[in-house]
């Protein structure tokens, strides 16, 4: 039997841990932007080397819950109201967007 034929078997498939943010449209965000503290009770700090033109935070089932126009390289949200539990918070910066899970204590 010549292994080097054999195709669709399972050599094929590869697993791999790679740590970004989710959903990430441009790779280049996730090395500009700092969030923490993640979980975070009351303040979520972001952080980027460029411009923050805007945010957004959902709910884990697409519902908007937070918006703001930023448009600097810092920022405090506050997030006391929302509920406890997990949410994505939606970052654009020099137009490309990303997403970013954090918990909410």
């Amino acid at each position: 039997m010549n292994m080097g034929m054999i195709t669709g078997g399972l050599a094929q498939f590869g697993w791999g841990s790679i740590q970004q943010p989710l959903l990430s449209v441009g790779e280049s965000i996730s090395e500009k932007i700092k969030i923490y503290p993640n979980p975070a009770d009351d303040l979520l700090f972001l952080y980027s080397v460029d411009h923050i033109e805007s945010i957004s935070i959902y709910t884990m089932q697409g519902q908007l819950v937070y918006e703001q126009t930023i448009d600097s390289l810092d920022t405090t949200v506050e997030i006391g109201s929302l509920n406890a539990g997990p949410y994505l918070l939606s970052v654009v910066i020099n137009g490309k967007m990303a997403f970013f899970k954090f918990l909410k204590l």
